[in-house]
């Protein structure tokens, strides 16, 4: 029985030992955990502050992100309304039975009709006087394909008259 006796004893002296050595280990770890508790808590606050932050921002955003749409919409209004009127419809009759020919005499003469035609002068003169199309169009600065549509264009007048 004395045997017995002294085994419960050292069970119960090694409990004691264990939660001795369990109570020392925990306090360091309970200030851990409380001091890591207050830094999450600290983040928790910033991060509601940004977040309260960012929804105001977003609200100013929404807010300018509706008036110009409204600016846009009057903007459209007055466009619409300042717009012309489309003129009266050519019927494709018209246009056959050649009776749309006297409606183009009472119209102003085209201005850029002579600059145009001026251009098609220098880009021919040049051309004769053995210039590639690419050099023209750089000398006159215009397109290499405009350029060379043009000459094209110029020799089948020529040999149209032929």
């Amino acid at each position: 029985m004395y045997w017995i006796i002294s085994g419960v004893a050292l069970i119960i002296g090694g409990l004691y030992f264990k939660y001795q050595y369990y109570q020392a280990g925990n306090s360091v770890k309970l200030a851990e955990y409380l001091e890591k508790s207050n830094k999450l808590k600290n983040i928790n606050g910033e991060l509601e502050e940004l977040i309260q932050a960012i929804d105001e921002k977003e609200k100013a955003l929404q807010s300018k992100i509706d008036s110009l749409l409204q600016l846009e919409n009057k903007l459209l209004e007055k466009s619409n309304s300042d717009s012309p009127q489309p003129e009266e419809q050519v019927d494709f009759k018209d246009l056959l039975n050649g009776q749309l020919a006297e409606k183009e005499e009472s119209l102003p003469p085209d201005q850029e009709t002579g600059v145009i035609a001026a251009k098609y002068q220098e880009v021919l003169q040049l051309y004769r006087q053995g210039l590639t199309a690419e050099e023209i169009a750089r000398k006159l600065n215009l397109g290499i394909r405009e350029t060379g549509l043009i000459i094209r264009l110029h020799g089948k007048e020529e040999d149209s008259i032929v």
